[in-house]
């Protein structure tokens, strides 16, 4: 079982916000590419997160170049690795999406070998695009248990009562996945704009079953039907939260006019 699923939808769009841009990727036809990892541990269905996400960005809308780190394979290391390979490109209008299904802890995700900080992921990112800049667009999925204290390691440090509703914890995610992937004083950017999507508090239960975890196969179904029925952005994460089924997805749009973009056109 899968305590909590933390969703980290983090999109990266332009501070203004062009016709073409839309869905997981600035531009589909830029050279975007997608790391998609799982690290399973005993966890049921993975291979089914893998497959339902890895439609999703090859999609014609989307247009990854997918690159997949699974039975086994996705050690610190060479999530590293690959995510410094990937993201070294001067394709100014690319966008990288990061998947991870697994476990979490406090303040990571479980690699195969150990736990991996955000701030490691972001020193991989940031290592990567060096000598280009921001990238245009970062699309980063987390779907871990534990997750919400990825992004609120203190949380152990706060008494109940200060979590008052999931959506006040949501929304807390969300504002500290932002302050992590944003750039410190004196250093590059490593994106020009972010898309959070936080599925749920650190307290909630999301269930890893055989045919993949309950956050994705949400995202997964949401997707399809938003191809179907061309869904915005703001439609396809209400979408999610409703197939989530018990759990408080939380979302943060920056520009927030990306809610009225058609996700897949």
């Amino acid at each position: 079982m899968k305590i909590l699923c933390l969703v980290l939808a983090s999109v990266l769009f332009s501070a203004s916000i062009h016709a073409q841009d839309r869905g997981f990727s600035n531009d589909p036809k830029a050279r975007n590419a997608a790391l998609l990892v799982s690290s399973a541990h005993g966890l049921p269905g993975l291979d089914y997160d893998i497959d339902n996400v890895e439609k999703m960005a090859t999609h014609s809308a989307s247009g990854f170049t997918v690159e997949k780190l699974e039975h086994g394979k996705g050690t610190v290391s060479q999530i590293a690795k690959e995510l410094v390979r990937m993201t070294d490109s001067s394709d100014a209008s690319a966008t990288f999406f990061f998947y991870f299904t697994g476990h979490g802890g406090k303040g990571t995700v479980y690699a195969e070998d150990r736990s991996m900080r955000i701030s490691e992921i972001r020193a991989a990112l940031e290592e990567g695009r060096a000598q280009w800049g921001p990238m245009a667009r970062l699309t980063f999925v987390v779907d871990s248990c534990h997750s919400g204290s990825l992004v609120d390691p203190l949380r152990s440090l706060k008494p109940d009562t200060f979590f008052n509703s999931p959506q006040v914890l949501g929304q807390e995610m969300v504002d500290e996945i932002v302050e992590t992937l944003a750039p410190k004083r004196g250093e590059a950017a490593l994106y020009d704009s972010l898309f959070a999507f936080v599925s749920a508090q650190a307290n909630e239960t999301c269930l890893a079953g055989s045919k993949g975890s309950a956050f994705t196969v949400a995202l997964a179904n949401a997707w399809s039907r938003a191809v179907e029925q061309k869904y915005t952005v703001e439609q396809f994460i209400a979408d999610t939260q409703k197939g989530t089924k018990g759990s408080h997805p939380v979302a943060r749009l920056v520009p927030a006019e990306l809610a009225q973009e058609v996700l897949v056109p």
